[in-house]
């Protein structure tokens, strides 16, 4: 019969099948870096909603401006269904541009727009707001690497 560890000693070999394994613990999680994810999200979700109010806008602007067309335009002439008529939608600038031809000649018309700086500045907080959330999504050590290494050049890395 094998001797009887003292008290307080675990028992060696493994765990009965009927107990179940201790749970390990997760490194605790760190308010910074919740509180970075929490700002960097929110900024990401402003560019969105910035982006979408705008581009939604020009869009109800558009079909505002359709329905009032006055007859002779390029907006009534598309209403008509007329095959050279055309409505088009652009990003940067943001603006819905009716084209058509008169009298052999393109015509454009600027029908809505939004200021550029807006579209810009969305895109700029939806594109800082996702790459600040992945950012703080991983985990700190890869954190360190992806900021430039700094970690290995204070000469702590393992």
């Amino acid at each position: 019969m094998p001797p009887t560890p003292p008290p307080g000693t675990p028992p060696s070999g493994p765990a009965p099948l009927d107990r179940p394994a201790p749970p390990t613990r997760r490194a605790p999680r760190s308010r910074r870096r919740a509180l970075a994810l929490l700002v960097t999200t929110a900024l990401g979700l402003v560019g969105v909603v910035t982006l979408l109010v705008t581009w939604v806008s020009i869009g109800v602007r558009t079909v505002q401006a359709a329905q009032d067309a006055a007859p002779g335009t390029c907006l009534a002439a598309y209403e008509a269904g007329e095959a050279d008529a055309r409505v088009g939608f652009g990003v940067v600038p943001a603006r819905s541009v009716c084209t058509w031809d008169v009298d052999g000649a393109r015509e454009r018309s600027v029908v809505a727009a939004a200021p550029t700086a807006v579209v810009v500045g969305g895109l700029v907080l939806l594109l800082g707001g996702a790459a600040g959330t992945a950012v703080a999504v991983l985990p700190p050590r890869q954190a360190r690497a992806a900021a430039g290494g700094a970690a290995a050049r204070r000469g702590d890395a393992p």
